[in-house]
């Protein structure tokens, strides 16, 4: 009797500290906690675009080229199903998103009315996230690009 009893008081034990793992630190079983990150690349543009007016956008990511058009104003966004997500607020765009793209190289063009806002060539420099640990997904490569 003695012997279930200690049992018992084992597996109540267990239990407890099993579910203490799970709310306080994210525990799965495996130790690996939920965090993200992003993968691909992120430009950030020095000053703000004006996203008052229509915007073409032009990206070459080596030989893949995307061409779309946004205006925050009219509620247009092309971009997005092209997989270039624009980043900003209200009238104004401050960078762009290029998720689950890693080009060498990244050429990019911002025109309003047929006048050139913006437009560079970088070689991204990227870097390997992995903000679970070594041994737990996800594994993210990620270039941040400041113009």
């Amino acid at each position: 009797m003695t012997f279930m009893w200690a049992f018992a008081r084992q597996v109540v034990a267990a239990v407890m500290l099993a579910g203490a793992c799970i709310l306080a630190s994210g525990c799965d079983g495996t130790g690996c906690t939920e965090a993200g990150c992003h993968d691909g690349v992120e430009v950030w543009f020095a000053a703000p675009i004006d996203s008052s007016s229509e915007l073409s956008v032009s990206i070459k990511a080596d030989q893949e080229q995307v061409v779309c058009d946004y205006a925050h104003s009219k509620g247009l966004d092309t971009c997005a199903s092209s997989g270039v997500w624009i980043q900003g607020s209200g009238s104004q765009i401050d960078g762009f998103l290029l998720p689950n793209r890693h080009p060498e190289q990244l050429t990019l063009t911002f025109s309003s009315a047929g006048s050139v806002l913006v437009t560079t060539t970088v070689s991204p420099t990227y870097v390997t996230q992995q903000p679970n640990g070594s041994d737990c997904p996800p594994t993210c490569k990620n270039a941040k690009v400041q113009l």
